[in-house]
């Protein structure tokens, strides 16, 4: 069926937005001339007030034309598309992408032309919903009464009155009595629940409990193992063992995530680190892929990205666009394989596609080396560690 120009308006009201709004164009102009750059570098030079700044943003954000990493901000590759289709700058290279067909060709010419007829789509719907672009207030014209002319107040004749003097009326004093005072009983202390089914940088977790004592199944996927779990809760800090391990871990104080330390056979027993998330909750940013990394890609070694992940599928964003995949164990590595699809372009209708696979070894999840359409390096890095000692690393080169 198609579509109608409501539906397409509010599909694509973000860029819209951004379009109509000198300030949030001319912020993203200055960010692509200059380079990722802090956020109060970026509104000292805009003479932006905090309020006005952060509107800016969230719209930018909201259009995924903007993104954010700690406290810098940069263009997106679709904020870069953006501006190279509305002609206030060239068209960005986007790697990696592959050639773009005749078809690919033909959108990006007609790109601009699409831009501006959505923003007049989206003044039409606007003007239909409110009956006007510009509605014209009635003014009230005030309506003439007649005021009654005053008359003569009559005279009152002064005649004599009698004065009765009140007598005194007794009155009663209650005494007041002594009451109790109120005694305050202690608040019992609540008990976390962590039953029900986790996922963990290497396995995963099914949990019963009763009261403190916490039973159920720990799956280690580096040794392709289940084992039975037995641990006791001590406030938020639950410790215990395995059939060969033992465990501490500290909950969040939603009780959705968990981080800490595991020590048993598969890491000659020594603690790791080992941290995970409820079935349907995000992991921590530091936590097998979840976070921010600096990668290299397709000759671009400051290539920011963010990931997030909820059980085995991750998603996120990078420097020239977005990523998306599932993840699986190796147990004979000891590994964690990111296997997905890459794609270029905010708006997507313009950007390429392709393959991608990460390597993360072990428990730390610092760095990982790995490809992109099988062929061409991809790895990345924690802030604060150092990029791996191979970065490529594909099905022909292991």
């Amino acid at each position: 069926m198609p579509k109608s120009l409501l539906d397409l308006y509010r599909e694509h009201r973000g860029e819209i937005d951004a379009l109509t709004d000198p300030t949030a164009l001319f912020v993203l102009f200055f960010v692509n001339e200059n380079g990722r750059m802090t956020r109060a570098d970026l509104q000292k030079e805009m003479n932006l007030t905090p309020t006005q700044f952060a509107r800016v943003i969230e719209q930018l954000n909201r259009a995924e034309l903007f993104g954010t990493q700690a406290d810098f901000v940069y263009i997106t590759a679709g904020g870069k598309q953006f501006l190279a289709d509305i002609g206030m700058v060239g068209a960005p290279p986007a790697p990696p992408q592959k050639p773009p067909n005749d078809a690919a060709q033909f959108l990006r010419f007609v790109g601009g032309g699409f831009l501006i007829a959505l923003l007049a789509i989206g003044l039409t719907v606007f003007a239909i919903s409110t009956g006007g672009l510009d509605p014209f207030l009635a003014t009230a014209t005030p309506t003439r009464t007649n005021t009654p002319l005053p008359t003569a107040m009559p005279t009152a004749s002064t005649t004599p009155t009698l004065t009765v003097t009140p007598t005194a009326t007794p009155t009663f004093t209650p005494t007041p009595t002594r009451t109790a005072a109120a005694t305050s009983s202690p608040t019992p202390t609540l008990i976390p629940n962590v039953a029900g089914v986790w996922y963990h940088n290497f396995g995963e977790l099914r949990l019963e409990q009763r009261g403190t004592t916490v039973s159920g199944i720990f799956v280690d996927e580096f040794r392709d193992a289940k084992e039975n779990l037995f641990g006791t809760l001590t406030g938020r800090i639950l410790q215990g063992k395995t059939d060969t391990a033992s465990f501490t871990w500290t909950l969040d104080e939603k009780v959705n995530t968990f981080d800490g330390t595991y020590s048993g056979s598969a890491s000659n027993f020594r603690a790791v680190n080992n941290c995970g998330a409820r079935a349907g909750i995000e992991f921590a940013a530091g936590c097998s892929f979840a976070g921010a990394w600096i990668n290299r890609v397709a000759d671009n070694s400051n290539c920011a990205m963010t990931l997030k992940r909820i059980d085995r599928k991750v998603s996120g964003t990078y420097c020239n666009g977005e990523v998306e995949g599932t993840l699986q164990s190796d147990a004979k590595s000891n590994e964690t394989l990111l296997s997905g699809e890459w794609s270029t372009g905010g708006l997507r209708l313009f950007g390429a596609r392709g393959s991608f696979r990460f390597y993360l070894p072990g428990y730390d999840a610092l760095q990982f080396s790995g490809n992109y359409n099988n062929t061409f390096e991809w790895c990345g890095w924690r802030v604060n560690s150092r990029p791996p000692a191979r970065c490529l690393r594909s099905a022909q080169i292991p």
